[in-house]
């Protein structure tokens, strides 16, 4: 009897060694592999940066010019200076300037900055107007852009004096704040950042897991939207050519105006584009802000999701709380008589007349086409107020 649990004890142990080398190997070859953000796309690297939060490192060969933002080259003078995130930088070479560049034959220099927001905005206008350009266009998306303004200001150093007296952070530790509830998330993500398997292993078999129930469907989705749960995602495929899905729990606490963060952020949205207004006036007279005003991909959607019967609390609260958004910001445009461009109507044109502008996936940033639309729209607009 002890012979036979010696022997199974062994084998105990050989198995688990072989399991363990097994992990090992495979954590190996995974960290040697070449790291490719999509088509053989270089990744982009950042650093740390004390009030912007970070900046991109220059390398051509990933596209980063020597000031740390994504173009081919670098002129001395540009007819526009477009400052913005995400929705600004673009992706795989696809952006909103670099198509009004073209349609509008005018030069186009992109600090469009992924994570950014009107506070970074504010404080690169000195950079913008080294270029002397005609206009600065500030794309403001409304999805988050609201949410980082005060993100920078409560959590970054060198924006106190911005600080309102009256305002209490309910949120001086922000994990958590945007994303959704996941159990055991500091270990997870402990785990994820020490090991390329398990992060390897976990986007791979995301989608099979929501598919068959063991993780809530925020990738995937599901087409019955009385489900109210931040976590899971909505489809919406009335027409091929307009479906894609909508995750509530990404954008419904970036604009939830109930949240005094967010009421904070929105009075120093306001406030930090209305002391660039004046910046640029006094150092530059000549050149002109244009606020883009870029809306979420749900109130893009807002009528065609309506028109087709579908409903859902989430999506309302985040449809509503974004127009009231972009109402204050479109009086501040009036107010402070800066030109003001909202996309919102004619993006929703579109898609009412099936034009694909997004993916078929949860991401809310525009595909090629929709990037070509922001940028029809603002020629459209500025041709039509020079005429």
């Amino acid at each position: 009897m002890n012979w036979i649990n010696k022997n199974i004890i062994t084998n105990i142990f050989l198995i688990l060694g072989g399991c363990a080398i097994a992990i090992l190997g495979a954590e190996i070859v995974l960290r040697f592999l070449p790291s490719k953000a999509q088509d053989n796309f270089p990744v982009v690297r950042s650093v740390p940066e004390s009030m912007l939060s970070y900046v991109l490192v220059p390398d051509p060969k990933t596209g980063v010019d020597k000031n740390g933002y994504i173009n081919k080259d670098v002129l001395d003078k540009y007819n526009i200076v477009a400052l913005g995130d995400s929705h600004t930088e673009g992706g795989y070479g696809e952006t909103w300037p670099r198509h009004f560049s073209l349609i509008s034959d005018k030069t186009v220099y992109n600090m469009g900055i992924r994570g950014y927001g009107p506070a970074q905005y504010y404080y690169l206008t000195d950079k913008a107007l080294e270029f002397n350009p005609d206009s600065i266009f500030i794309g403001l998306y409304l999805g988050n852009d609201i949410f980082d303004a005060y993100n920078v200001v409560y959590h970054f150093p060198g924006w106190e004096q911005f600080k309102s007296a009256d305002f209490e952070d309910y949120n001086p530790d922000l994990i958590g704040f945007l994303q959704p509830s996941i159990p055991f998330k500091d270990l997870r993500d402990f785990i994820r950042e020490k090991s390329f398997l398990y992060k390897f292993l976990g986007e791979r078999t995301r989608i099979w897991r929501e598919q068959i129930g063991i993780t809530k469907a925020r990738t995937v989705g599901v087409d019955d939207w009385s489900v109210n749960d931040m976590d899971i995602s909505l489809r919406f495929k009335t027409n091929p050519n307009t479906a894609t899905v909508f995750w509530p729990g990404s954008r419904a606490k970036g604009t939830d105006l109930q949240s005094p963060s967010i009421q904070e952020g929105l009075r120093l949205t306001k406030k930090f584009l209305t002391l660039t207004n004046l910046k640029i006036k006094k150092s530059k007279p000549g050149t002109k802000l244009v606020v883009v005003i870029i809306p979420s991909k749900f109130s893009v959607y807002q009528k065609v999701t309506q028109e087709s019967g579908k409903s859902n609390s989430l999506f309302s609260r985040v449809v509503s709380d974004e127009s009231q958004i972009r109402e204050e910001i479109l009086a501040l445009c009036s107010k402070e008589r800066i030109s003001c461009i909202d996309l919102l109507p004619g993006l929703q044109d579109d898609i009412s007349n099936g034009k694909t502008l997004y993916k078929n996936t949860i991401d809310d940033h525009p595909d090629a086409p929709g990037y070509r639309a922001y940028a029809e729209l603002v020629l459209n607009y500025l041709n039509h107020i020079n005429k």
